[in-house]
């Protein structure tokens, strides 16, 4: 499954005009490279251009907020101002932050726990009742970590564990690891809007299109 990760509108009506995408993550700072003004309003944007698809998917906001005395209730305001079903509150992972889930969780919220870049987090905000948990693939390879060993090790403990917690994996910086993951078998693949072009496109595709081109009849069929 394919999420897009992004907060540009225009990237937003191209992808989801072409049905490509269950879902859109966000993050603070893509928010406020959009409209660092007022990004709640930008966010009330990306609500109305999905309900302009007729779609009702998820939407992954982060808190804009350390403070973990602040975050619950935060998220209780995005909810209220956004109005938008299926929000999903974006918590990233670390022991106070592990309350927040909780809590969160147990007021039917749905929360997103981003930044894990190890197997036991994943595990962690799994158990404290995340609906997803969000790896960041590239990072994690900074620190030394073989992340598709991340990703499969991930899925399995999801797979095995009596939580309802899907794996996300983003921050990507390559197309080509896409399909890395896919094989991994993680849950979604969030995808820069950039990428979504370059991964329908292929060579061999190209030359089979141009040899049907070619033995089209001569005629106008409309």
């Amino acid at each position: 499954m394919f999420f897009l990760d992004s907060a540009n509108m225009s990237e937003i009506d191209l992808i989801l005009s072409r049905g490509l995408v269950s879902g859109i993550t966000t993050n603070p700072t893509i928010l406020m490279k959009e409209n660092p003004d007022n990004p709640l309003e930008h966010l009330t944007n990306i609500v109305k251009k999905i309900r302009e698809y007729g779609k009702n998917i998820p939407l992954s906001v982060q808190v804009m907020t350390e403070n973990t005395q602040f975050m619950i209730d935060e998220a209780k305001y995005l909810q209220d101002y956004l109005d938008y079903d299926n929000l999903v509150i974006k918590i990233p992972i670390g022991w106070d932050e592990l309350k927040v889930i909780y809590e969160l969780s147990k007021q039917n919220i749905s929360v997103n726990c981003t930044c894990c870049m190890t197997e036991i987090q994943v595990s962690l905000a799994a158990n404290a009742g995340a609906d997803y948990a969000s790896i960041f693939y590239g990072k994690t390879s900074d620190s030394g970590i073989d992340p598709k060993i991340l990703v499969k090790n991930s899925v399995k403990y999801l797979n095995n564990s009596k939580t309802s917690c899907k794996l996300i994996v983003g921050s990507l910086r390559t197309d080509w690891v896409i399909t890395e993951i896919i094989r991994e078998n993680a849950d979604i693949v969030t995808v820069p809007a950039k990428f979504f072009k370059s991964l329908v496109s292929n060579d061999k595709t190209k030359e089979a299109i141009s040899l049907f081109a070619e033995n089209y009849p001569k005629k106008d069929w409309l």
